[in-house]
């Protein structure tokens, strides 16, 4: 039994409209796996970045206290104002690492932003779209397949 050649053609189309869509669902997903991994590496950069600058704060604070005994020990003074020395340097390095804190989250938020509008812009096919591509390559090749057949019959025999 020989199958029409409208059939032919639109069963051609479609499964070549759906390896079209195929392979664009592909580069999506894999261009959106990209992305995904960039952001979490750049939020890991960022919060590295912002636990060392953290780190050397807090050392740098210590020196200074360690200082402040020393001075202290030295020159005999103690009391209420060597404690509140003590103290304020104590509040500096809080404020210090709630700035640094800070920054580190505005800079997390702004990749956030970035990521999210790199995501945005990706092509990937919607379903409603995809059908509608298929059904309009399956009707394309029916059609194109109803003129093959046309021409077929046309044509002078053993000529």
């Amino acid at each position: 039994m020989c199958v029409p050649p409208q059939f032919v053609m639109a069963g051609m189309q479609v499964a070549s409209t759906v390896a079209g869509i195929a392979g664009r669902n592909s580069a999506a997903n894999a261009q959106l796996e990209g992305l995904a991994d960039q952001r979490r590496t750049q939020a890991q950069e960022i919060q590295d970045q912002a636990e060392v600058r953290m780190g050397d704060r807090v050392r740098q604070y210590r020196r200074e206290r360690a200082r402040m005994r020393v001075a202290a020990g030295e020159a005999g003074v103690a009391g209420a104002s060597f404690e509140a020395s003590l103290a304020a340097s104590l509040g500096n390095q809080n404020q210090d690492l709630a700035i640094l804190n800070k920054e580190a989250q505005q800079k997390d938020r702004a990749s956030q932003t970035q990521y999210s509008s790199a995501v945005a812009r990706v092509q990937k096919p919607n379903l409603i779209q995809s059908a509608l591509q298929i059904a309009g390559a399956g009707a394309g090749g029916y059609q194109q397949g109803l003129q093959v057949g046309n021409l077929q019959r046309l044509q002078i025999p053993g000529g």
